[in-house]
């Protein structure tokens, strides 16, 4: 029973990892060409003025292209709207009392030094 359950089960595992690989190889090749249609959109795109947030949703309402594409914007930046991002900790309860897996270790330093500043802190705007 066992013998010839691996005769069956073997060859279709191969069957079945070989059809995935073809199937991502089609899909890498499919996203490779669509990256280089979009990036001849946006190369032949000047760019259009947008007056208003309602131009961009009707431009965006119709043709899949029109999600892609420049646009040439204008107006004031509001920097009472920004905020503070920081290096995020676990959720609360997440880590344990003591241990390797209490969080006293060396990973703020870790995560200030990933994100590129000082103390960990950048301004999303």
């Amino acid at each position: 029973m066992s013998q010839s359950f691996g005769r069956v089960f073997f060859p279709a595992l191969c069957l079945g990892t070989g059809g995935l690989g073809c199937w991502q190889s089609v899909r890498y090749f499919e996203k490779e060409d669509f990256i280089a249609q979009q990036a001849e959109i946006l190369r032949k795109d000047e760019g259009s003025p947008i007056e208003s947030l309602a131009q961009i949703e009707e431009a965006g309402a119709g043709d899949t292209n029109e999600l892609s594409r420049r646009l040439n914007l204008r107006g004031r930046f509001l920097h009472s709207e920004e905020c503070i991002v920081g290096p995020r900790g676990p959720p609360p309860g997440a880590l344990a009392k003591d241990g390797p897996n209490s969080g006293r270790g060396g990973g703020e330093a870790a995560s200030a030094a990933a994100a590129g500043t000082k103390d960990g802190w950048s301004e999303a705007t």
